[in-house]
């Protein structure tokens, strides 16, 4: 099962297979990594992203996030992250990592530490996304968070898990979840 296909800046194809690794494809042959310098890498991926510093993020399943720099595989010294299933890695507009860690909501890696978004204190989030202004979209089960600086708003009115996000316009988010896909107009 494939769970996740990134394009880095060398135009370079990685993509991570469920249990078997990562992968590489440079045009025109495939590299697995399933060790990288000593560490492990067969386990279950569930996302990839590059950050501002082109490090490529990997989630997992069950052993939290990983770096990699291009020279070396790290783990983010934060007890809350270790062997724990996040749900995926993504970015905001300033290409700052955002993780979905089960039961823990969302975080963000800013200048070398992690934070808690305080919309989503306990949560399960299965999706995000930021609009033009900076404000955030964050879908859970059966609703979707609305944060701006000052204020949450909850938007209902759907059933499933939210498993995607996608910002359309300014005035308009397409939500996928396990049921069927929504548009939300104007943050309703």
């Amino acid at each position: 099962k494939v769970n996740a296909v990134l394009r880095d800046v060398e135009d370079n194809l990685w993509i991570s297979i469920f249990g078997d690794g990562i992968f590489r494809y440079e045009g025109d042959a495939f590299i697995k990594y399933n060790k990288f310098k000593g560490r492990d890498l067969s386990f279950a991926v569930s996302g990839l992203m590059l950050d501002h510093n082109d490090n490529l993020w990997i989630s997992t399943f069950n052993k939290g996030v990983f770096r990699f720099d291009g020279e070396n595989v790290t783990q983010p010294e934060a007890d809350f992250l270790k062997d724990k299933y996040v749900y995926f890695v993504t970015s905001n507009r300033e290409k700052e990592v955002l993780l979905s860690i089960q039961n823990q909501g969302l975080w963000i890696y800013k200048n070398g530490k992690f934070s808690q978004m305080p919309f989503t204190k306990g949560g399960n989030v299965g999706a995000v996304v930021q609009d033009e202004l900076g404000n955030y979209y964050s879908g859970e089960i059966s609703s979707v968070a609305y944060l701006t600086k000052n204020k949450v708003e909850r938007i209902t009115g759907f059933k499933g898990w939210a498993s995607c996000l996608f910002y359309y316009n300014k005035d308009s988010v397409i939500l996928g979840t396990s049921s069927g896909a929504y548009l939300i107009r104007k943050h309703q």
